[in-house]
């Protein structure tokens, strides 16, 4: 009788233990919500030794929610750590710790993930998630497992299948028990990744933006900004690069509008480095790729840290700046001195700058190769993807025939309450259209303004274009002439324009005249229009100017420019000539014009440069 006494006290003390620390670690994770980052750790650190005598489950926990605040305050390795005790604690799975168990593995993955994204390091753990997952209750933490394995999948070319098999159990988990949006978002993003790393884009497309619609109705932009990472990486490899500009716009005012998720600049910049490139801008490109180093701090996930360093050495070359590649090479080393280039084309760079000109031929054929060998292995991966995808077609043919018998029967019964109910579907289809023309109206009404602009502006410099500036000139002049107010018209262009086009290419002579503009508008006040005539001409009706403050104005917009110019502009010289008149004592505008361009003229033959005034 003792001994079972004694059996039952032991029993009450053992439930009563685990309740205590139960509610004890539901009141930290309270108390955890209330903290910041560096609060939530010191916090945690403060309360180890409370749970040293807690049961296996509530140790646990405890290391599994310290690795999430190493994680959140980028302590990756201490994370690491934390995890693992975790894991190491619930080794010997059982129903009650599967679901903390499975959590830990796929936290621990994740930070192998940041740590060096290699999916030999991250992906074991979650191939063990989804074999520990099968045992489990929660939905949530199942699906996350199949989606987090998927993941896996991405660079095996002829396991596709299993990826996405992977994927349509997630998803059919999802479906049965209604899940979230966010949880369909999870689901669609590793399903396009998964399409994308398999080359197959357009497929990759539709699912990444599905994904950003599931996570955009519940405004989770982390992950819409995720997706739009993703979506700018496919538009380019489909080759629509204005798609791809259009997302990097989006992960700019996302940036912008959400301060608080401190790396959505350092991506935005990266993603828009590699649309540049992509272009073939390459001066605009090192410009977002050196921004986005300057904000690597940004970031936990190093591989594209060490990304930005190797876009840059290749661009540097694409420049002729080798004394760049050599200084941006010797910085990534000291950064990642462990850190291993494997791209061919990179080291070819890196010796080509340093002289070695043998070792360069050799990594560019390396290169060579490997483009050969990728080329072949895509051809063969192609045949293999087709089959699957013919395969996924026919199930699905069939899939639609079953359930186009089902609604054949359905309609058989629906049949019957059709006449009752056609009135009311007529009166819904008169209010739906009703809606639809409300909305068309609002649409016209709306964007009838954007047409306008669009019809009055210059489509490469965003200034009036030469039919809008010449009327509103011509305005200005006949308002001039009635109030007997002053009207200084400027006409410039830019010297010796077709040898830079002919020798540096149309796209340096497109940044040049946006350089022109940008220097031009930052002198102007807003009582001047300016406007593109053509070519690398440009107008300016400057009102209320006398001839001497708008000769005044000329020289401070031609010393702007060649001033300024030095920095943009190292390989040729940039400067414009100016002409200058009043528009008093002419007859109409296009006299005054005239003159404008007799004045143009003198400047050029004075040796450019130069601003030639009406009357001296």
């Amino acid at each position: 009788m003792r001994f079972i006494f004694v059996i039952l006290l032991n029993f009450i003390c053992l439930y009563y233990s685990s309740n205590v620390f139960s509610q004890t670690m539901s009141t930290v994770e309270q108390r955890l919500t209330t903290l910041s980052s560096t609060e939530k750790l010191r916090y945690l650190q403060s309360i180890k030794a409370d749970f040293s005598t807690a049961s296996i489950l509530e140790q646990a926990k405890y290391q599994h929610e310290l690795g999430m605040v190493f994680e959140e305050n980028k302590q990756l390795n201490s994370a690491l750590n934390a995890f693992s005790k975790s894991i190491d604690m619930l080794s010997a799975a059982t129903d009650a710790t599967r679901t903390m168990l499975v959590k830990s593995l796929l936290e621990r993955s994740y930070v192998n993930y940041l740590i060096n994204f290699e999916v030999e390091s991250y992906c074991p753990d979650r191939k063990l998630a989804v074999a520990v997952s099968k045992g489990i209750i929660d939905v949530d933490v199942k699906i996350r497992a199949l989606v987090q394995y998927a993941f896996c999948f991405k660079e095996k070319k002829m396991q596709l299948s299993e990826g996405l098999a992977l994927l349509d159990d997630a998803l059919a988990l999802a479906q049965e028990n209604q899940l979230p949006a966010n949880t369909l978002g999870m689901i669609y993003n590793a399903s396009g990744n998964l399409y994308r790393n398999h080359q197959l884009y357009d497929q990759a497309n539709e699912y990444l933006s599905t994904a950003y619609e599931q996570w955009a109705s519940v405004n989770d932009y982390q992950d819409m900004f995720n997706m739009l990472h993703g979506l700018v990486a496919t538009s380019i490899e489909r080759l629509e690069l204005s798609q791809a500009q259009q997302h990097v716009d989006e992960m700019f005012q996302l940036a912008k509008q959400q301060p608080a998720f401190e790396d959505f600049i350092f991506f935005a910049n990266y993603n828009a480095g590699l649309v540049a490139n992509a272009n073939k801008h390459w001066t605009k490109a090192i410009n977002y790729f050196e921004k986005s180093l300057q904000l690597r701090k940004y970031t936990q996930e190093i591989f594209f840290i060490k990304q930005s360093y190797q876009q840059l050495i290749l661009l540097y070359l694409r420049n002729n700046q080798t004394e760049k590649v050599r200084l941006m090479y010797t910085e990534l080393k000291q950064f990642f001195p462990d850190y291993v280039i494997k791209d061919a084309g990179v080291l070819a760079t890196v010796a080509y700058a340093n002289g070695d000109y043998a070792q360069s031929r050799d990594q560019f054929l390396l290169q060579l190769d490997h483009e050969i060998t990728e080329r072949r292995l895509f051809l063969k991966h192609t045949m293999h993807v087709n089959t699957l995808l013919n395969r996924q077609n026919t199930n699905a043919l069939d899939k639609k025939l079953l359930n186009q018998k089902i609604k054949i029967q359905q309609l058989q019964l629906i049949n019957q309450q059709v006449v009752q109910e056609r009135t009311w579907q007529l009166l819904a289809f008169s209010v739906v259209a009703l809606i639809l023309m409300m909305m068309l109206i609002r649409y016209l009404l709306r964007n009838r303004r954007k047409f306008k602009k669009l019809a009055c502006t210059d489509v490469l410099t965003g200034i009036a274009n030469r039919r809008y500036i010449l009327e509103k000139g011509d305005l200005l002049f006949k308002q001039a002439k009635v109030k007997s107010e002053c009207l200084a018209v400027l006409l410039f262009d830019i010297d010796n324009f077709k040898l830079v086009n002919d020798g540096q290419g149309h796209h340096v002579g497109d940044q040049v005249i946006n350089f022109i503009v940008n220097q031009t508008q930052s002198c102007l006040t807003k009582e001047c229009e300016f406007g593109r005539l053509g070519g690398d001409e440009f107008i300016i009706m400057a009102k209320g100017l006398s001839i001497n403050s708008a000769k005044a104005l000329a020289e401070e917009i031609r010393v702007k420019v060649e001033e300024n110019a030095k920095a943009f502009f190292i390989d040729f010289s940039v400067s414009i000539s100016i002409g200058v008149v009043s528009a008093e004592g002419f007859e109409n505008l296009a006299s005054a014009i005239a003159e404008a361009d007799t004045m143009l003229y003198e400047a050029k033959g004075l040796g450019r440069n130069v601003v030639v005034c009406q009357n001296g």
